[in-house]
Order: structure tokens, then C-alpha cells, then sequence
């Protein structure tokens, strides 16, 4: 059995090959195209997964755009003391 993995279109299984261009969908990137047509008959298909996996790409990137702190680093918002109201009509008994 081979360990390679043949490219085919998520519609038709048309095969990638030199006359046969396979485009990742541009959303998710989870599957490849052969054409716009292609594309669209497959949509309501793919819809749900596509969508689910866009967001997924789009919270990594979020993420991962200059959010690492360095080691002993802290929020200063995070560790604000929070004020207790003292008052006599505070709940307190």
C-alpha cells in the first residue's frame, strides 16, 4: 500500500494532475476544488465543516499575533484588587 496521498477534487474526485489544477477552498483550506463549478455544487456539503474550521483558523491567528508575554510577565488589569463596599447598606451583617 502507498503512504501517498492523492489530491481529488471534494466534488467530482477528478484527480490532480498537470491539466487538472486543484485550488484549496479559501475559507478553510480542509479541501480542494477542481473548479468554481465544482465548488458550488459541493457548498451545502461542505458548509457546516467550512465554517467551523474558518473560525478555528481565524481565533489561531488572533491568538497568535504578539500575545506572548514573557516569563514573569502579568496582566496589570488582572491584578487589580477589587473594592468590597464597607457601607452600612453593603449586605453585611
Amino acid at each position: 500500500m502507498s503512504d501517498r496521498r492523492v489530491d481529488v477534487c471534494a466534488n467530482c474526485a477528478a484527480v490532480a494532475s498537470d491539466a487538472v489544477n486543484l485550488k484549496y477552498c479559501t475559507a478553510c483550506r480542509l479541501v480542494k476544488y477542481c473548479g468554481v463549478d465544482c465548488q458550488r455544487a459541493h457548498r451545502k456539503e461542505h458548509k457546516k465543516a467550512c465554517k467551523q474550521r474558518a473560525a478555528e483558523l481565524k481565533d489561531e491567528r488572533l491568538y497568535s499575533q504578539g500575545h506572548e508575554r514573557p516569563e514573569g510577565d502579568f496582566c496589570p488589569i488582572c491584578t487589580l484588587p477589587i473594592p468590597f463596599p464597607m457601607g452600612k447598606n453593603s449586605g453585611s451583617t
